[in-house]
């Protein structure tokens, strides 16, 4: 009986876990795609300064993610590749941590050996691209600073790569 009980609360916790992350879709009829990304600075995780111009006149991938969220976690190692293969071709992948009660989100990124740009988001942000209705939210970005694709929820790698190379 308390087996039973106790898997019961996993079912329920891992399903209120995945409902947390959100759906895995694609908002094209979103009214932000073919609008100007917009200007943001935010801290890195050693407290730096980073600002979007940074990366004017490259194709951005820009992902909003918790590390609480399996399907964000899964997307890093991809994110990881791609910044890895499309870098020196004008590409950047910016990674925004939302949502964390992990005290140290760099820790966490080294142990994944995650390299890429990963900023520690806010509020203000949260409103500017807002409203993250699940994570992974993410946008590609083209290198005019134009919104041309907006994912909520986990994508197959080969749906943000094609994107990506679209634009490149």
């Amino acid at each position: 009986m308390r087996s039973a009980r106790r898997f019961l609360v996993l079912v329920a916790t891992l399903a209120l876990i995945a409902s947390a992350c959100g759906p895995t879709i694609q908002t094209e009829e979103d009214s932000r795609i073919g609008q100007k990304a917009p200007e943001f600075t935010l801290p890195d995780f050693e407290g730096r300064p980073v600002s979007l111009a940074k990366y004017q006149g490259k194709v951005i991938v820009l992902d909003f993610w918790a590390s609480w969220c399996a399907p964000c976690v899964a997307e890093l190692p991809v994110f990881q590749d791609l910044h890895e293969r499309y870098n020196g071709k004008g590409f950047e992948v910016v990674g925004v941590n939302l949502s964390d009660q992990n005290p140290d989100i760099g820790a966490f990124l080294k142990e994944k050996n995650i390299h890429y740009t990963n900023l520690l988001g806010n509020d203000s942000i949260e409103k500017l691209y807002g409203p993250i209705t699940g994570y992974p939210t993410t946008f590609i970005i083209d290198r005019d600073g134009t919104i041309r694709e907006h994912f909520v929820g986990g994508q197959p790698a080969s749906v943000i790569e094609n994107a990506v190379k679209q634009l490149l």
